[in-house]
């Protein structure tokens, strides 16, 4: 080796220790500058009073979609709140998700083969415990233990609310490679709910903590 070649091989070991380290699931608040309205919003929490969410989900429903047939809305109210209880996340926060997703049609199928008020696809039903997508119990279930997963995923409590909305949405492989840099047909799906849940908060006069 000669004498020239020395200080060329140590360059390249700078540069090599000095590269930037893999992206992880804990994104940088720094890439989400520009929807700072999706952090601190907390979902993780046991439901305060029952009776009080059932209300204003159930009153979310009917005055918005009238199509709903009463029964479905008081199942659906009751089993948000159920499950909401059980996984320790705001039955207001599935109830928001839901209403973007399905718009509380328990039969509604996208495009894609996503069925009932969570649009759960086939894939996810074993582990859900799903076999009736459009039963409203089973689907009530499997939508909270899905945007819970989700919740528990991200670690950054900044952020993990609005990243788990867009992980349900486009996977959760796909928002973590995007190190940040969501398209904005995820971004507007993520505001909605939040949207919608900051509505159904201010109607059973209880603010998401922050």
């Amino acid at each position: 080796m000669t004498a020239a070649a020395i200080p060329l091989i140590g360059l390249v070991l700078v540069i090599l220790f000095s590269s930037p380290k893999s992206p992880t699931s804990n994104i940088p608040d720094a890439k989400w500058e520009e929807v700072k309205e999706w952090q601190g919003i907390e979902v993780e929490f046991p439901t305060l009073d029952e009776e009080k969410d059932y209300q204003s989900i159930h009153t979310f429903i009917t005055k918005n979609y009238k199509t709903i047939p009463t029964e479905d809305a008081k199942n659906i109210s009751t089993y948000l709140v159920k499950y909401g209880k059980e996984h320790h996340v705001d039955p207001k926060f599935t109830a928001a998700l839901m209403s973007r997703e399905s718009g509380f049609n328990r039969k509604a199928v996208s495009a894609s083969g996503a069925k009932g008020l969570g649009q759960i696809k086939d894939f996810n039903y074993q582990s859900l415990n799903i076999k009736d997508p459009y039963d409203i119990q089973e689907n009530a279930s499997g939508t909270t233990v899905y945007i819970k997963d989700m919740l528990t995923r991200w670690k950054n409590k900044a952020t993990k609310t609005g990243l788990a909305l867009a992980s349900y949405f486009k996977g959760f492989g796909a928002v973590k490679k995007s190190n940040g840099n969501l398209d904005n047909e995820t971004k507007h799906y993520v505001q909605d709910i939040l949207n919608t849940y900051q509505t159904l908060c201010a109607a059973s006069q209880n603010d998401p903590p922050k």
